[in-house]
């Protein structure tokens, strides 16, 4: 920084510069002024394996430290408007650029101090520590700030963002279903519940939710919830209705079914049993490139072909 500001760089200029060798340390991490998504959308995870996403939340933390160290000092965003629209993405579209440093330190402070802790070995309550900094930000806005700092930051809308990431909600569906959870924000942070009491709750949220949409995007929201599988993944890729997963699965059972009654039949000869397992096969070809496309059938035979190979076996495995 000291080397590009000496050779004549404006402000803007070196933060752009310096941005992008901290995002190329770090490429599996968002990060400044362009990948943060509006609030109302999550950033999809590719993969679920809990040590890459361990290792990519270090970076991530990493990642902020830098950015925080040489992209937000006193006075930068004043200076570059397009990192003060992207941390107001991410706190809040009425916030100064004081409160939004002010905001980041805390985030920093707070970080720091669940790596030790976790690091610790001992207890921890991520819950607890979570509610005392929404505590202190909430003493540095407005009501109305902190009321549009907590439908991006809240524990509410992490949550959210996470179960609606294969749903994808326009800006008036997410901020609908926020306004229904918030309220059992509490409840839910209930450390003592059990697993029941939180299922119980969360399924009156679901039952709830499914009123706020017509038939299509209520297909949709129901998809969602089920718990997404690589499947329900890669239509959101795709960007296909979530339901999609649904005729997926229809189509995956009915010739599964197909093929089971088939091999059960003692009547019919061998040579023609191929020939009819090998047409469910076909099936299944066709019907899922009409469903996904033929790229999205492409990359649904990388993930889960081992059941339309098993179509055409004698035995029913691949």
């Amino acid at each position: 920084m000291r080397r590009l500001q000496v050779a004549g760089f404006s402000p803007v200029e070196v933060r752009a510069i310096v941005g992008v060798r901290i995002r190329d340390r770090f490429p599996y991490s968002s990060s400044l002024p362009d990948s943060f998504p509006p609030y109302w959308l999550s950033e999809y995870a590719e993969t679920t394996d809990p040590k890459v996403l361990a290792e990519r939340q270090e970076q991530a933390l990493e990642r902020q430290a830098l950015e925080r160290k040489y992209l937000m000092g006193p006075g930068s965003m004043a200076q570059d408007p397009e990192t003060l629209a992207f941390w107001r993405r991410r706190f809040g579209s009425r916030l100064s650029a004081d409160k939004i440093e002010a905001i980041s330190a805390l985030d920093a402070e707070y970080g720091e101090r669940m790596g030790r802790e976790a690091r610790s070995g001992k207890p921890v309550s991520y819950a607890a520590l979570e509610r005392e900094k929404q505590q202190r930000i909430a003493q540095l806005l407005s009501p109305d700030e902190f009321a549009d700092y907590e439908l991006r930051n809240s524990p509410t809308a992490q949550s959210l963002r996470f179960r609606l990431s294969t749903f994808q909600p326009t800006k008036e569906e997410y901020d609908a279903l926020y306004a229904l959870t918030k309220p059992y924000e509490a409840r839910l942070a209930n450390e003592a519940l059990t697993a029941d009491e939180r299922m119980a709750i969360t399924n009156e949220i679901t039952t709830r939710a499914a009123g706020l949409f017509g038939p299509d995007r209520a297909a949709d929201y129901a998809e969602s919830q089920r718990g997404g599988d690589n499947t329900a993944r890669l239509i959101a890729r795709l960007g296909l209705p979530a339901r999609t997963g649904a005729s997926v699965r229809e189509v995956r059972e009915s010739l599964t079914q197909r093929a089971e009654a088939i091999r059960a039949d003692p009547q019919l000869p061998a040579v023609e049993r191929a020939a009819q397992l090998a047409g469910l096969a076909q099936q299944a070809t066709t019907q899922l490139t009409s469903l996904l496309g033929a790229k999205g059938y492409e990359a649904y035979n990388d993930m889960k072909n081992e059941w339309i190979r098993a179509l055409q076996s004698p035995t029913g495995k691949p």
